[in-house]
């Protein structure tokens, strides 16, 4: 089923049991307005604050980088002591498991764990 935006304004009303009224189905175009998107000066402001200097603004987006890389940063360290974690259990696995790849995930658990260390070593720093 295509949902139309006629529908998906009946839906609520349709999931709540309730039948929809006649107006809350039907939309006016006459209070609708356009806003061009195109100009350049199409930025939000904040009501009573003057508009962000550039130099302001390459701070907040350099901020909001830096922010950004940190969680990403920290992700990548849950992942990697997650994978060995993962490596230990096919390390400690027993006959299931090849002799050779035993061995690998034996190396890969260390290895992993001191890089996650490290790479959390240098996070905290800065």
């Amino acid at each position: 089923m295509r949902i139309t935006p006629r529908k998906l304004r009946v839906l609520p009303a349709l999931v709540s049991g309730r039948r929809p009224s006649l107006e809350v189905c039907l939309m006016s175009a006459s209070h609708l307005n356009l806003v061009d998107l195109s100009k350049d000066d199409s930025e939000v402001y904040v009501m009573g604050q003057k508009p962000e200097s550039r130099a302001e603004r390459i701070r907040r987006m350099q901020s909001n980088a830096k922010a950004l890389a940190r969680e990403q940063i920290e992700a990548m360290t849950e992942a990697m002591l997650e994978v060995a974690h993962m490596a230990d259990e096919i390390a400690t696995g027993g006959e299931a498991y090849p002799v050779g790849v035993r061995e690998m995930a034996s190396r890969l658990r260390a290895d992993l764990e001191n890089q996650a260390k490290s790479v959390e070593a240098l996070l905290s720093r800065s």
